[in-house]
């Protein structure tokens, strides 16, 4: 992604809001998605185990995340408002809600009507992009707090025995470790 981005306009350029003077590629969500969805894939077809991650759960996440990149490198290339990002978010929320059967159907240990799980589930989901794309301003930072996030969630999921969760965990850890690799300081990408 680093020779391919400039070639197709993807690249972040010097202002009086970046740190660096020279032009980076912007293409690196392209390609910690396509590492994860091939470890994702891979780990489903080896390492089969309990938890949530299915293929069905996978396929519907491939389909909404790719949404979610379409509209991001429209963004990087061409620009869109916020307003307009935002519509794209809450409709691919809803989608994944739909296509994976549904949220975690309980808040706070409280089973809750499904209209209410929709609710909870699409504030959440726009609460973690929107988090995740407004730190994305320093080298490493976005990627590095990722790398926290995840490696959390895939011990908490590994010891309560979800290990077809961890795995899922640990394909998203794997492809942001490879991303992050260049994306300190000074960034290529």
């Amino acid at each position: 992604m680093i020779a391919v981005a400039p070639r197709v306009g993807l690249v972040d350029r010097p202002g009086e809001r970046r740190i660096h003077t020279a032009e980076i590629p912007r293409a690196g969500g392209i390609a910690v998605w396509l590492a994860f969805l091939a470890a994702g894939f891979l780990a489903l077809e080896v390492f089969p185990g309990p938890g949530g991650f299915t293929w069905e759960w996978f396929r519907a996440f491939a389909f909404s995340s790719g949404i979610l990149m379409a509209i991001g490198i429209i963004d990087d290339r061409y620009g869109i408002t916020a307003w307009q990002k935002l519509a794209g978010q809450l409709a691919v929320a809803v989608l994944l809600f739909f296509a994976q059967g549904g949220g975690v159907g309980m808040f706070v240990g409280v089973d809750v009507p499904w209209w209410l799980d929709l609710a909870i589930w699409t504030v959440w989901m726009l609460a973690i992009v929107n988090a995740f794309n407004l730190i994305d301003g320093l080298d490493g930072l976005c990627a590095g707090l990722a790398v926290i996030s995840v490696s959390a969630l895939a011990a908490l999921t590994f010891f309560a025995g979800r290990t077809g969760d961890a795995l899922v965990m640990l394909a998203m850890l794997g492809a942001l470790l490879g991303f992050l690799r260049f994306n300190f300081h000074p960034a290529r990408i």
